[in-house]
């Protein structure tokens, strides 16, 4: 878990960006089975695709609401592990020059 210790030290909070795009991610999914589930054609498609991997997810409230589960859940460790892969290649990164920093090192006499 990300603490603020490391957020102060320039990375972004993990849990925090995680949390907020999972909380978008959810209602959506929701919303677009509940919306499939009342229309003869809109979105079936769609939620033909996300169901095949949110098990149990298609049109209607009752599998929206089991995919709306399944989405925060995948929303959430999914960008988990790309904000911490994210500041661990931005720790890593610090001892190197970045471009704009080696064209001023130049240009100083």
């Amino acid at each position: 878990m990300v603490t603020a210790e490391k957020n102060r030290a320039g990375g972004i909070s993990a849990f925090r960006i995680a949390l907020a795009i999972a909380i978008v991610w959810a209602p959506a999914v929701l919303i677009l089975g509940v919306a499939t589930g009342y229309t003869a054609t809109y979105g079936h498609k769609l939620v033909e695709v996300v169901g095949s991997v949110y098990y149990g997810y298609g049109p209607g409230w009752g599998p929206a609401l089991v995919g709306m589960a399944w989405g925060f859940a995948d929303a959430f460790i999914g960008v988990l592990i790309i904000v911490w892969i994210y500041n661990l290649l931005g720790r890593r990164g610090k001892g190197c020059r970045s471009v704009g920093a080696s064209a001023e090192a130049q240009a100083a006499p």
